[in-house]
């Protein structure tokens, strides 16, 4: 298995990449645990974008993008 981050910027953005080549897990389902709720609040805090895309079988990507 492997893992890949990236941060890279370009004119007023800053990105941050984190994907790997795991199992993955289906985002649309029953959220048990505070995880992906609170990156996505923090995000917001900070008026960054969040996006997160997984597929069972084909890993998990989660990017955050931030104007400076």
């Amino acid at each position: 298995r492997c893992a890949a981050i990236t941060l890279d910027s370009d004119n007023d953005r800053v990105r941050l990449r984190i994907q790997d080549d795991g199992i993955g897990f289906d985002i649309s389902g029953e959220k048990t645990g505070n995880g992906l709720k609170n990156m996505k609040r923090r995000a917001d805090e900070m008026k960054a974008a969040f996006k997160i895309e997984s597929n069972i079988g084909n890993g998990t990507q989660i990017e955050l993008i931030l104007k400076v």
